[in-house]
């Protein structure tokens, strides 16, 4: 029915898709025809309310095949709610009462201001759960929706996070992959000085990972006080870059440097294609 969809929103509600998309689907999927992708929407994330960059997706897009979703858990983050703003009216101007049918919003179950305009104008909508703070929300209709419009099989992803939430939660040092990478950052940034943590893919489709890891690393420990309410300002810097790319452009300060990191490779066991 519709050739594109649309994801506003910013922070937690778009970077956790695009990470998806980059890491599950074809590095072009939106240039393969319908036929290569499925016969699923073209997908599109627009996190920043830049107009050239927002006004540029509205130039090649008809507005009468997209499908726009709308993601703010109160709805009261002024980026997605602006761009929100300015689909609405011009869907309004072009197809009138039938411009409802385009807008589906994630929100909160109950509450906010976004749940009220769902009520109000009778918009298709999903749930945020209460408990999920945006940086974790990918695994909740955040992510899942822009996920499986894009192809992408999402009873396997989230039976991945299961398997690994499972790994996670052991007390062993040794068998807990998270648990074992929090005591190396720690020790790390408190012992040795490193305050800037580099997290280094050696995949383009694993590269948008880091910029989502930017987000969860910095809104998890970017912290002022400490629990007895001390300041204290911790919290290491997190900085990504691209193998092979960077080692062109940011290893010299890494190896001649400052000695106040600590890096994290990312490399891909198997590629799903090779060149010959």
């Amino acid at each position: 029915r519709f050739e594109n969809f649309v994801v506003l929103g910013i922070g937690g509600s778009a970077l956790g898709n695009i990470a998806l998309q980059a890491a599950l689907n074809h590095p072009y999927y939106n240039l393969l025809d319908k036929k290569t992708r499925g016969g699923m929407p073209r997908i599109f994330v627009m996190d920043n309310v830049d107009p050239e960059y927002f006004g540029g997706l509205l130039d090649i897009i008809d507005p009468k095949k997209t499908l726009f979703n709308l993601i703010s858990k109160s709805g009261g983050t002024a980026e997605p709610m602006s761009q929100f703003m300015v689909v609405r009216e011009i869907l309004r101007k072009k197809l009138g009462a039938k411009a409802k049918d385009h807008i589906i919003a994630t929100t909160d179950k109950e509450s906010g201001i976004l749940r009220e305009i769902v009520e109000k104008e009778d918009y298709e909508s999903f749930v945020i759960p209460g408990n999920v703070g945006g940086r974790f929300s990918v695994f909740t209709p955040v992510g899942l929706l822009s996920a499986a419009m894009g192809g992408i099989d999402i009873a396997q992803l989230l039976a991945g996070a299961a398997a690994m939430d499972s790994r996670c939660s052991t007390a062993s040092l040794t068998k807990n992959p998270a648990y074992r990478n929090a005591v190396v950052h720690y020790l790390a940034d408190t012992k040795k000085g490193k305050s800037i943590s580099v997290m280094m893919p050696y995949s383009n489709a694993l590269y948008l990972i880091a910029d989502w890891y930017r987000q969860l690393w910095a809104e998890s420990l970017g912290k002022k006080f400490d629990v007895d309410k001390k300041v204290v300002n911790a919290g290491q810097t997190p900085i990504k870059a691209l193998g092979a790319t960077d080692q062109h452009s940011q290893a010299q300060l890494y190896v001649e440097g400052p000695n106040d990191k600590i890096f994290t490779l990312v490399g891909a066991e198997k590629y799903r294609r090779e060149i010959k």
